[in-house]
């Protein structure tokens, strides 16, 4: 099972739009792992960085193959 993980603190993240991300994200990891091991997506998946968007935040995350983690690797709210 892909987990979720942060490379950097989220502090100035309000803490309801944290758990939304942390929500969305475990739903994209279920979603993930439904797909074959041998997908040809998962070779796209791991060398692609991804975009997620909550409430104004934007998130960049990418998915580690050795450690099979979602790594959440920026913040940035929309305005900013």
């Amino acid at each position: 099972m892909l987990t979720i993980a942060f490379a950097k603190t989220l502090d100035r993240v309000p803490p309801e739009v944290r758990d939304q991300l942390r929500s969305r994200l475990e739903e994209i990891a279920r979603t993930l792992e439904s797909l074959p091991s041998g997908a040809v997506v998962w070779d796209s998946l791991y060398e692609s960085g991804m975009l997620l968007e909550v409430s104004g935040w934007r998130f960049q995350y990418r998915i580690d193959r050795e450690k099979q983690q979602m790594i959440v690797q920026a913040a940035r709210f929309r305005d900013s």
